[in-house]
């Protein structure tokens, strides 16, 4: 093969792998369905670590202590086990809801009190 073939096969293989990847999210010319982006989007939520989400650094090191380093494991963790935790009570409990809510993560509770709020 020929220098010339060799780089044009580069420079397609590079420029597919560009329009492949683009900004961290898959992108096709092809339209993806919602539900495959709605997932997508849900995984990089559950990725995210505690620090990534607007915690203060003292709840994020007790969370971390306790080997709660992402929303996943957050979102893993009861109630229970949460204010189990030394210097974790309900005001750091609540902060740790709020931060999930602001990523779009609510409980049950406010979850039915949102859908009642939406429906008015």
């Amino acid at each position: 093969m020929s220098e010339l073939t060799l780089s044009w096969r580069q420079s397609w293989i590079t420029n597919f792998n560009l329009n492949l990847y683009h900004g961290g999210i898959m992108s096709t010319r092809v339209p993806l369905r919602p539900e495959v982006i709605a997932h997508e989007e849900l995984q990089r939520k559950l990725k995210l670590s505690t620090a990534e989400i607007g915690l203060q650094l003292r709840t994020t090191n007790c969370l971390e202590e306790q080997g709660i380093f992402t929303v996943r494991d957050l979102l893993n963790s009861s109630r229970e086990r949460l204010l189990s935790i030394s210097n974790f009570g309900e005001k750091t409990l609540n902060e740790v809801y709020d931060a999930l809510e602001r990523i779009g993560f609510y409980r049950e509770s406010r979850q039915a009190s949102r859908a009642s709020k939406v429906k008015a």
